[in-house]
């Protein structure tokens, strides 16, 4: 039962991803931005990164910008998607995406390590990430970092059920 719950929450996940992956390369882009430069959702941009380098990402980091976030772990199966998403940052980056990777231990303890381990894999050959990766942070419940919750509120009815 408890492995049924983790894969509904990792697909959720991934479509939420899908999602906002869509709005950032269709013509929804005017909405991105006016979702991404709302002054109610603009307190939860805040992000405390691990590469590049160690600091904060804040509001005005993202403005002008496309923006993807995606939590991540990097012992989940889906972590090859990184390479996809490195693609996808290197041929947009000039043009204004930015990617952020959130490391996320929540589902299912696929992403356990500190900070350094973390980076060490992400950048590493097999992955080659080279885009902002966030701190580990909670992404789902109660404890979920305010972005990941403010997404939830807004955009859960959206997502199908799986």
């Amino acid at each position: 039962m408890a492995s049924s719950v983790v894969h509904r929450r990792l697909q959720r996940s991934f479509l939420l991803a899908i999602r906002l992956q869509s709005l950032i390369t269709s013509s929804h882009v005017c909405q991105s931005r006016h979702f991404a430069s709302s002054r109610s959702f603009l307190p939860f941009l805040r992000f405390a990164t691990i590469q590049p380098p160690r600091g904060q990402l804040t509001p005005q980091d993202f403005r002008f910008k496309a923006l993807l976030v995606v939590n991540t772990a990097s012992k989940c199966s889906h972590a090859m998607q990184l390479k996809g998403m490195q693609a996808l940052y290197e041929k947009y980056s000039e043009r204004g995406l930015i990617v952020l990777a959130v490391p996320s231990n929540d589902f299912a303890g696929q992403e356990p390590g500190p900070a350094d381990e973390i980076l060490e894999k992400y950048t590493s050959d097999k992955f080659g990430v080279t885009f902002p990766i966030a701190e580990k942070a909670v992404v789902s419940g109660d404890q979920a970092h305010p972005f990941f919750k403010r997404i939830a509120d807004k955009y859960s009815a959206s997502v199908a059920p799986t």
